[in-house]
Order: structure tokens, then C-alpha cells, then sequence
């Protein structure tokens, strides 16, 4: 039984993902109504994304964005208006 249990993380996955060329992806995850913690991310993406070869960004919110903390209402505005900025910055 070990044996068998053992082979099993030897085995190639059916499916391997991997990214579009050209395609550019961060996942920002638990930021619990922290605007302090979302600004911070967010220019270190920033920073990254320049950083780089121009590509097709997308940021992913993943996790409690404004479950609790201080800056509720402010978190979700910052992360809902992030749509058209991205939008215009890979045109």
C-alpha cells in the first residue's frame, strides 16, 4: 500500500498549466480591509509590472478583501476601481 501511495507523486500530471505568452497575472489574497496593505501590494505590482517586458496584466483578488479592518468601504472601492485602469494600461 505504501509502495502504491509512493508512485503515486511520481506520476506526470495529465495536465500541466502554464501562462499565455504575452499574459501577466498577479493574485493579491487576504487583505481584510486593510487599505494600507492594498496600496502597498498594489505599487509593488506597480514597480513589477514596469519592471518587465510590456504584457496583458490581470490582478486577481483572492481571500477577504474587506471582511474586517479599519478601511472597509475604501478597500473595496480601491480594488473595484482597478477594472478600468488595467483596462486602459494594455490597450
Amino acid at each position: 500500500m505504501l509502495a502504491k501511495l509512493l508512485n503515486l507523486r511520481k506520476r506526470v500530471p495529465d495536465f500541466v498549466p502554464a501562462m499565455v505568452p504575452g499574459l501577466r497575472v498577479y493574485a493579491i489574497g487576504d487583505i481584510h480591509g486593510r487599505l494600507d496593505l492594498l496600496d502597498a501590494i498594489l505599487t509593488r505590482i506597480e514597480v513589477d509590472h514596469a519592471a518587465r517586458p510590456p504584457a496583458e496584466r490581470h490582478i486577481i483578488f483572492l481571500g477577504d478583501l474587506v471582511d474586517r479592518g479599519p478601511d472597509r468601504p475604501e478597500s473595496w472601492s480601491a480594488s473595484a476601481s482597478l477594472a478600468p485602469a488595467i483596462a486602459a494600461s494594455t490597450a
